[in-house]
């Protein structure tokens, strides 16, 4: 195979026609940008009747419109946009608090949950998209096209900064990764600031053996009891899970972080719909390693990770119906799983505290999983969630996604694979590898991004060096090294520095 300048700026060009810049990072600062009116705009439990119809009928505008669907790769599935935003209208709408979180103020260490306010959020949100739409001299085109951008940033950053991480993390449980975005400060975000952990996620782990001790070492949902227990131990083992994920709350807090614009719009969106009390806000990391963000399950009722089951609160405290989507097929399942437990699916799920020294599961915690997984299913964001991270993989050295920045570059990383391979420039597994007989074998890196270019740029480097020397004219450089050199195709994100291997193979010229 022979590789010249022309070879390379060929494939430069191919290179440069695909598309780098955050397919969201527009959205989120008119979602920013919003947020500020959406804050300081008051709407009381009076009128919320009223406006709730007002919210649906804007919505309806937005559907029809190419604006409405999402779909962020060629390979990826389509979303319906004004589905997310009926779903999360109808979804606050049905939030229902148990009894024992009905609580007061902050001040004395309860949960602060004012009637209506997810519903309020969602409401106000979407009348803001139409008020802004309505300024100026705008004429009636103009005014739906405007408000149709509006209503799409708002739904995207919805699906992007707030469904995504609760339902990619369950698939990676790792910590979400950076994303920048213009340092502009707005109002939008002061009391999420405020009230924002003072500090990341870390290392911390759950204590496992507490969750189980306290759950008597048998699944909450199933009955299946663990091997483990020391009086009369069933046959299978079984896992503590999460109720609210890591990957959440595994933002960076600190304000110089590029990412912290992010974990502002996911905070503020978590604080605001599903009223997650600011005390818990502030103290993330006591309570998302705490054993009331856990409870035990079987291995095969980790379907509540994924959401497709859910616990809604009774009257009675610590006691729950389960409920589940995708009816039959769930259903089946889980009644063969319970029947295992000596249970069945209409039995109240009900949280027994065999060692009374610990925690409880927080409802509020149960509440915010109920709510999200109902969101995820009614919208049809859970199956496109689903389908875009199975058709994006992490290649070579990358790694899963647990946010949507992570996503994006798993997505960047495919499409320029699939644009090398076609353009000649990787190899698939059907190629066949040239011998190592010749010498002037080269490496070649490809970065996302070129310092002040936001394209994709192609350079070639030659691995004589512990620190390989840039050609930044993106043409080869001119030089010759050992056949004992391999050539690797890698692509590395100037969000996060971190290189993702693609392929590795000798190269001849």
């Amino acid at each position: 195979m022979s590789h010249n300048r022309t070879d390379s700026k060929e494939l430069n060009s191919s290179l440069s026609t695909l598309e780098s810049p955050s397919t969201a990072a527009s959205e989120l600062q008119i979602f920013t940008d919003l947020s500020a009116d959406v804050d300081r705009s008051t709407l009381s439990d009076a009128d919320v009747i009223a406006q709730t119809k007002k919210a649906k009928d804007i919505i309806k505008k937005l559907e029809g419109t190419t604006a409405n669907i999402f779909k962020p790769s060629a390979t990826a599935a389509s979303l319906p946009l004004h589905q997310v935003l009926q779903a999360m209208l109808a979804c606050a709408e049905d939030i229902k608090m148990p009894p024992q979180s009905s609580a007061t103020s902050c001040s004395n260490g309860k949960a602060d949950f004012p009637q209506h306010r997810g519903l309020v959020y969602v409401i106000k949100a979407i009348l803001t998209c139409s008020e802004w739409a309505e300024e100026g001299d705008r004429g009636g085109p103009l005014r739906r096209e405007e408000l149709v951008k509006n209503l799409r940033a708002l739904a995207v950053t919805w699906v992007t900064h707030f469904l995504f991480p609760f339902k990619a993390s369950p698939r990676t449980y790792t910590p979400q990764a950076s994303e920048i975005f213009s340092d502009i400060a707005t109002p939008t975000y002061e009391r999420t600031v405020d009230d924002m952990p003072t500090r990341s996620i870390g290392r911390r782990t759950l204590d496992t053996d507490t969750v189980l001790h306290r759950d008597g070492y048998t699944c909450v949902i199933t009955g299946i009891v663990d091997n483990r227990r020391p009086v009369d131990p069933g046959v299978a083992k079984l896992e503590v899970a999460h109720v609210l994920q890591r990957a959440v709350g595994g933002q960076s807090h600190c304000e110089m972080d590029p990412s912290f614009r992010l974990a502002a719009a996911t905070f503020s969106i978590l604080r605001n719909y599903t009223r997650l009390p600011d005390d818990y806000l502030r103290n993330l990391e006591d309570h998302i390693d705490h054993p009331s963000n856990a409870i035990t399950l079987d291995p095969h009722a980790h379907i509540f990770d994924q959401y497709q089951i859910c616990l809604l609160p009774t009257a009675t405290e610590h006691t729950y119906a389960l409920d589940w989507f995708d009816k039959s097929r769930v259903a089946d399942f889980l009644s063969g799983l319970c029947k295992l437990g000596g249970c069945n699916l209409a039995d109240p799920v009900v949280f027994r505290n065999h060692a009374p020294a610990y925690h409880m599961p927080d409802p509020i915690f149960i509440r915010i999983h109920a709510t999200v997984a109902g969101v995820l299913d009614m919208s049809g964001a859970a199956e496109f969630i689903d389908n875009l991270i199975d058709k994006h993989p992490p290649s070579g050295s990358s790694k899963p996604a647990s946010s949507w920045s992570d996503m994006e570059d798993l997505i960047s990383l495919h499409e320029v694979v699939t644009e090398l391979q076609r353009a000649g420039g990787v190899p698939n597994s059907s190629h066949s590898l040239p011998s190592l007989e010749k010498e002037q074998i080269w490496q070649l890196e490809v970065f996302e991004s070129e310092p002040l270019v936001d394209e994709w740029c192609l350079f070639s480097s030659l691995p004589v060096s512990p620190s390989p020397h840039l050609d930044n004219t993106l043409g080869p450089y001119q030089a010759r090294a050992s056949p004992a050199h391999l050539f690797s195709w890698r692509a590395t994100s100037p969000v996060t520095n971190t290189p993702h291997l693609l392929a590795t193979m000798p190269i001849l010229h």
